[in-house]
């Protein structure tokens, strides 16, 4: 028998026993689970009777401990030391192997002797021991610089001491990550994952694996054996209102990097941003020998008088909306309370100071009708302070009279910038010319009857040459994101096309960076091409789907594209794309649909640039040419030029219905289809 260490998936149990034969072996155990310092006992019961020999491993990931031993009876019982290194589990295996023609564990005979085991055989079980990760547990402590009965104010600093002992409470240093975090947003998005201690000292899997001969051999396999034994084991406002209020965060400090010294001690200093809320300090500590911990602690800020404002998120130009603070009283005697409004861009309709009295431990709502404002922001102010006397005093027993009179009154202040939308889409309309030599243009702009002055602009760019003009593009070319083979293509053909243009309107000098990037990002095209072909010869748009004879076409296009501007394409691939594409033309008399037409045309052309026109497909078309779009007679118009050089008569019939279906304007033209080919990916 063997054992030996093998790569772990998933981390379940895997035990290489085979269960047709009934080799399983049943352990037992005295505990559930154990402390480092335990001593575990378990009991070996087997079927074999009189001494047989067993192979013990204690196991998990490699062998720990291993050991042969004589057991004496069929129930026999051993001890296993549980130590530091087993956390937080491992497994015992127990391998008991009898020798053939000794006594078996059978029944007995008719005369009462015991039979005898004809083959050799064996019983494996395996028992997984849980242990208690107390050992290595870190003990973290977080104290803040007040007692928890007592709060913070917003802006003010909390000093935390750190302090980190192992389990057996000695100092260690450790390194820990803190973070102080609104404790509102952790209730609604609790943070991901186990805590520290369950990561790093999680149950493992067994991870070795125990083989023997033994299971096969074909005496065995042929022997019916006896019945099974039992079942195996396993495993704005003015000061009188104080500070305003402006800076709130989620998260108020993060540090991953604090370190204890070998008192294992630190101090942390937070300055508090202007939230009234809980924090909580969250610590995640670990060592070098790899003790974890972790620990949390709350501290509130808050104050005796606050304001909370109600306010939607955003405004819309015209909103008529009612605002509202609610002012909380957090001391034990009634107050006299003013409570002021303003804002930039707001017309507020009624007055923006009222006065409420407000009981002691209560709250009272204040509200303002709003009319937005043509302004791209707002600022809103709210604040709140105490003019009246008191009644009563703070809860920790101290006389509030006199803060009324102090440099530090009674009071609080928020402010709040909101965004202001507008009801209105941007349209862009573009117009361009050139000029032959020197002169003027003139361009006239005419405004919508209803617009929105503060969101339209006019720009207007002049360049030396085309060239120059379109050199502002070619950078999104160079960064155009893909994944399907549709946008493949469309990255890489462009690509192709820029840089033949490189060569011939002689842009190395402008843009030396782009013209050596450029065949590098063809050739990746090509090798992301390449790997996509399908058996058949053609492309699909992602590389398990079947194979599209428009997309293939469209694939075809580019890589003749390139071999025209010098770059090496594989020519067996563009002969397969060729072959599919042939297969897949349709008989001119069944394209009935717009769609099909269109494809037909497009693939021609593409056939007649690769050199494999099909001129009798083309001319069948040509005679069926009113099923085509617009843009589907010019792939048919450039197909017969290529396929009829001297003879242009079909050529010009086509360009005269697409000449005739244009739509011209004062500075341009265009075409309109009147359907939409979503096949063919047309557009106006």
């Amino acid at each position: 028998v063997r054992s030996s260490t093998y790569m772990w998936v998933s981390g379940y149990r895997y035990v290489s026993w085979r269960q047709e034969n009934n080799d399983r072996l049943d352990l037992v155990a005295d505990q559930r689970q154990y402390q480092v310092g335990d001593t575990a006992t378990i009991l070996i019961p087997h079927p074999y009777q009189g001494p047989v020999k067993a192979l013990i491993t204690v196991e998990r990931g490699h062998i720990y401990r291993h050991w042969v031993q004589t057991l004496e009876t069929n129930s026999e019982q051993i001890e296993i030391p549980i130590t530091e290194d087993l956390i937080p589990n491992v497994f015992v295996s127990v391998v008991v192997v009898k020798g053939s023609g000794s006594p078996s564990g059978s029944p007995l005979g008719e005369g009462g002797e015991d039979e005898t085991n004809p083959l050799s055989s064996f019983k494996i079980g395996y028992i997984q021991l849980p242990i208690e990760t107390t050992e290595k547990e870190l003990n973290i402590t977080l104290t803040p610089d007040r007692p928890p009965d007592e709060h913070y104010g917003p802006g003010e600093t909390v000093t935390y001491d750190v302090n980190v002992s192992d389990s057996k409470g000695h100092p260690v240093e450790a390194e820990l990550a803190l973070n102080l975090v609104d404790l509102s947003v952790i209730s609604l998005a609790d943070q991901p994952g186990q805590d520290i201690v369950s990561h790093f000292w999680r149950e493992r899997g067994l991870g070795v694996r125990t083989a023997s001969g033994l299971t096969l051999s074909a005496e065995r396999i042929n022997l019916a054996l006896a019945p099974e034994a039992k079942g195996g084991g396993g495993g704005g406002l003015d000061e009188e209102f104080g500070v305003v209020r402006r800076r709130f965060r989620d998260t108020a400090y993060w540090n991953p990097t604090v370190r204890t010294d070998e008192d294992g001690h630190a101090e942390v200093h937070v300055e508090l941003p202007d939230n009234l809320t809980t924090w909580r300090m969250g610590a995640r500590g670990l060592t070098a020998d790899t003790l974890v911990g972790q620990a949390d602690v709350d501290v509130v800020s808050t104050k005796d008088l606050l304001v909370r404002p109600v306010t939607p998120r955003f405004f819309v130009v015209g909103d008529e909306a009612e605002l509202a603070a609610v002012v909380h009283n957090n001391t034990n005697g009634s107050l006299d309370v003013e409570v002021v409004f303003e804002a930039d861009g707001l017309q507020v309709g009624k007055s923006a100071s009222v006065q409420v009295s407000i009981p002691a431990n209560d709250k009272v709502k204040v509200t303002w009708p709003v009319t937005v404002e043509d302004t791209p922001e707002v600022t809103l102010r709210f604040g709140a302070r105490a003019v009246g006397q008191l009644v009563g005093t703070r809860a920790s027993g101290d006389a509030l009279e006199t803060r009324f009179f102090g440099k530090n009154p009674v009071s609080d202040a928020v402010e709040i910038p909101l965004p202001v939308y507008r009801y209105s889409t941007p349209e862009v309309v573009a117009t361009a010319g050139h000029f032959d030599a020197d002169g003027q243009r003139l361009e006239a702009v005419v405004l919508p009857p209803s617009y929105d002055p503060t969101q339209g602009e006019l720009s207007v760019h002049v360049d030396p040459s085309l060239a120059a003009g379109m050199t502002n593009g070619l950078d999104y070319l160079e960064h155009y994101p893909y994944e399907c083979t549709e946008q493949t293509v469309s990255r890489f053909l462009p690509n192709v096309v820029t840089y033949r243009a490189f060569k011939e309107l002689g842009l190395a000098e402008v843009r030396p960076d782009l013209e050596e990037a450029l065949p590098g990002l063809v050739s990746t095209g090509l090798q992301r091409l390449y790997n996509r072909q399908h058996y058949d010869g053609g492309w699909g748009w992602w590389v398990l789907d079947e194979s599209d004879p428009y997309l293939t076409a469209y694939v075809l296009l580019g890589m003749i594209e390139a071999e025209r501007t010098g770059f090496v394409v594989d020519e067996d691939a563009m002969e397969q794309a060729a072959d599919f594409l042939q297969d897949s033309l349709g008989k001119p008399r069944d394209l009935e649909h717009h769609w099909q037409a269109n494809r037909q045309a497009f693939i021609l052309y593409v056939l007649a640039e690769a050199g494999q026109g099909d001129l009798g497909r083309t001319v069948a078309l040509f005679d069926r040419r009113r099923v085509l779009d617009t843009f589907g007679k010019a792939y048919l118009a450039l197909a017969l030029g290529l396929l009829e050089p001297d003879k242009p008569t079909r050529v010009d019939t086509l360009l005269s219905d697409v000449t005739s279906a244009a739509i011209v304007s004062a500075t341009g033209a265009h075409w309109e289809e009147e359907q939409a080919d979503y096949y063919a990916m047309n557009t106006d």
